[in-house]
């Protein structure tokens, strides 16, 4: 059988050990509560999806404007060679007309 000295030391060690265990757990609780706090939400990832969402909508409509600008201008650029095209062709007519040597640039 125990003595009460015996009994006491044990009592002593459990309740070093219950003392142990609440710091550690309470270390636990603050170190999981820092964690959440960092973590995104749901709210926080619809937000950011939508952000995402409208960003990409937007570089679309530019990416657009500049497919848009490219065609406009290959079409000016067709048009001026061929009013280049035909200015040449006056002028090698005016210079045969009047009998000189027409050199196109």
């Amino acid at each position: 059988m125990e003595t009460a000295s015996e009994k006491s030391e044990i009592l002593e060690s459990v309740q070093d050990l219950a003392e142990t265990l609440q710091t550690f757990a309470t270390h636990v609780d603050e170190s999981l509560a820092g964690i959440r706090s960092e973590m995104a939400t749901k709210s926080d990832l619809a937000r950011l999806e939508n952000k995402l969402e409208s960003a990409k909508s937007e570089m679309i409509t530019h990416l657009d404007g500049f497919v848009k600008l490219y065609k406009d201008m290959d079409v000016e650029l067709l048009t001026v060679r061929a009013r280049c095209d035909r200015i040449e062709e006056f002028d090698a007519k005016v210079a045969d007309k009047i009998g000189i040597e027409y050199i196109p640039f």
